[in-house]
């Protein structure tokens, strides 16, 4: 999607930091990626709620920078 002027970007847990960088190498492509915390499995729906809202400027933020440095951000 990037290559067509869509941007976009990965979630991704902190717990996935070295796999991400692999799979990117591997890809030869550089992503977005906005890091949560780690884990969100078994959370409640009150506690996903809040992580989304905590997300949501940031990744807001990386889908509208001018160049994708988005990857380079660490939040």
């Amino acid at each position: 999607m990037d290559k067509q002027g869509i941007p976009g970007i990965f979630l991704v847990t902190k717990e996935f930091k070295e796999a991400a960088a692999i799979q990117s190498k591997a890809l030869g492509f550089e992503p977005g990626i906005y890091w949560m915390e780690h884990p969100v499995q078994n959370r409640t729906p009150e506690e996903l709620r809040n992580m989304a809202k905590d997300a949501a400027n940031g990744v807001l933020e990386m889908i509208t920078m001018k160049e994708n440095k988005a990857a380079k951000l660490d939040y």
